[in-house]
């Protein structure tokens, strides 16, 4: 069997004097989904965020390609490939939605701009709106770009 691109092992997170997470594991294999599923308040989105280093584990560890990530740093987490979409999108509404992809963009390469031309592809309504402010673009369409603008780097592993 493959290994996992991605694994959580037993990891405890606290926000504040909050117990949140307590020995959340599971592993995440190249090809397939994996969906975390459960009632409001079970610890989906603190998962989501202890994996991008935004909540750091206080037990635990969590491995990308075999490689410890529980220990390092957001912006190091998301140049090995990881993305992360949050609730509230994460969108820059004051920017177009080609400004948008520039922020998100680790580097201007040709690559990325394959990358950009592919994901423009997949969601036609970005390419549409390529000049309009993000704050202006529908609920699906915000949602469009928030999902599609960690894609346009080379380390994502969706990434065309």
């Amino acid at each position: 069997m493959a290994e996992p691109l991605l694994q959580v092992e037993g990891i405890h997170t606290h926000i504040g004097k909050h117990h949140i997470l307590q020995g959340v594991s599971f592993e995440v294999y190249a090809g397939e989904v994996t969906v975390l599923l459960g009632r409001n308040g079970a610890g989906k989105t603190t998962t989501l965020r202890s994996v991008m280093g935004l909540l750091p584990p206080s037990q635990g560890r969590i491995l990308f390609e075999n490689r410890a990530i529980h220990h390092m740093k957001p912006f190091d987490i998301a140049r090995l490939g990881i993305g992360f979409v949050p609730e509230d999108r994460g969108l820059f509404n004051l920017l177009t939605v080609e400004e948008n992809f520039r922020v998100a963009m680790l580097q201007e390469a040709k690559k990325s701009q394959e990358r950009l031309e592919f994901i423009l592809d997949v969601f036609p309504d970005l390419k549409k709106f390529w000049k309009a402010k993000a704050g202006v673009l529908s609920g699906g369409q915000k949602q469009m770009l928030a999902i599609a603008r960690p894609l346009v780097n080379e380390k994502h592993p969706f990434a065309h």
